[in-house]
């Protein structure tokens, strides 16, 4: 059992990918862009598009600080800036 990154409860987790899409799912793995996240929040995170945009912003300025790297950076990266309105 781990702790929800969304929740905190402790459950059974399942690995979300801060940034999906079949092959962005690869790019965040290489970065180390994932969080553990209860059943309940997992299917929120592809339902909830409040949560799914917190997720990802989260993971670029995740991926940004890691890399001192700009939006530009990761726009060249993902394919979008998900900081931005």
């Amino acid at each position: 059992m781990r702790e929800c990154f969304v929740c905190c409860r402790y459950a059974n987790t399942e690995r979300h990918h801060l940034i999906g899409g079949t092959a962005k799912r690869r790019i965040s793995d290489r970065y180390g862009l994932v969080v553990d996240l209860c059943r309940e929040c997992h299917h929120k995170a592809h339902t909830d598009s409040n949560l799914y945009l917190m997720l990802h912003q989260y993971g670029e300025r995740q991926w940004l600080k890691q890399n001192n790297a700009t939006a530009d950076d990761f726009i060249k990266v993902f394919g979008k800036n998900y900081l931005e309105d």
